[in-house]
């Protein structure tokens, strides 16, 4: 099963007769560099157990001021002055 970034929290049910996921979690990039992060792994979870998901946003370009962070608590940034 895949989830998508949709802007919004979103839920999961466990299967009847599941007890361990097997998981994999990308970060996503910054908008002008920065690489996003990997992990994965194996959680243990209970049969009909509801669990929230929620994907970070990649954070808004700006050339002035700060650049807002994306939705799920991206970092805000700061533009990359003249050299």
């Amino acid at each position: 099963m895949s989830f998508a970034f949709n802007g919004a929290a979103q839920t999961f049910v466990v299967p009847t007769g599941v007890t361990s996921l097997a998981i994999e979690i990308w970060g996503g990039g910054g908008f002008l560099g920065g690489a996003g992060g990997c992990a994965s792994g194996t959680l243990l979870v209970t049969p009909g157990a509801v669990s929230a998901v929620d994907f970070g946003g990649g954070g808004k370009a700006s050339t002035i001021g700060n650049a807002a962070g994306g939705f799920g608590g991206g970092g805000n940034g700061t533009p990359e002055g003249p050299g």
